[in-house]
């Protein structure tokens, strides 16, 4: 572009900074996703991505998004996701197998006789 703008160049040179502004808005996008997920091992996920990952729709995606479910990055009005926070918020969902139920909670006999004991009128 020239530094030198006429009325009769003016119509270029607005189409030329418009070309520079898309320019350095994809390139702060990219920045910003590098800045928040900060390693190529864990990559940004589009909806698509993510409803393939999740085995949901992308309807479901925009369902989760909307009742702040699952986290996401909004850049530039597109939603991202990070793989890796996706499959742990999978994970803080975990029941515990039943295994581990039957360990961690005494059978319900003796959950009973407990309650029964430790009432104020089994002691009168």
């Amino acid at each position: 572009m020239n530094a030198h703008v006429t009325y009769d160049n003016l119509p270029q040179a607005v189409m030329s900074l418009h070309e520079k502004l898309d320019v350095i808005g994809s390139r702060i996008e990219k920045l910003s996703r590098k800045q928040i997920f900060g390693t190529e091992n864990d990559p940004p996920l589009d909806v698509d991505e993510a409803a393939k990952l999740l085995k949901v729709t992308k309807a479901g995606i925009y369902s989760k998004v909307s009742r702040n479910a699952i986290p996401f990055y909004k850049i530039g009005g597109k939603l991202y996701f990070s793989r890796s926070e996706l499959l742990d918020e999978i994970k803080s969902a975990r029941h515990p197998t039943q295994e581990k139920q039957k360990t961690d909670e005494p059978p319900a006999m003796l959950q009973q006789l407990f309650l029964d004991k430790s009432s104020p009128a089994s002691h009168q």
